[in-house]
């Protein structure tokens, strides 16, 4: 049944993390394809909120700052405008 709608599957490890893993995969994918330079803005943009946020409420940098860098590196690298991109 599957065959009929979809070309391919991708597995994934299902260590509580799998919907969040597919998912980023999934978006990554759709921003590598589409070139969608807005979406990537907007998604920028949001993130910096969330980090000030997080910020505001107490948090200490040093908790989060790696993962915002990585995705936010991840994210750009998906566009091609310099000698990191995919």
């Amino acid at each position: 049944v599957l065959t009929e709608k979809y070309a391919a599957i991708r597995r994934t490890r299902g260590d509580g993390n799998c919907f969040f893993r597919s998912f980023m995969f999934a978006y990554l994918e759709h921003i590598l394809e589409s070139q969608d330079r807005a979406e990537v803005s907007r998604i920028t943009t949001n993130v910096e909120e969330c980090r000030k946020t997080l910020l505001n409420l107490g948090y200490a940098e040093f908790t989060f700052e790696d993962f915002f860098t990585i995705f936010i590196e991840q994210l750009e690298s998906v566009l091609p405008k310099n000698e990191a991109s995919i």
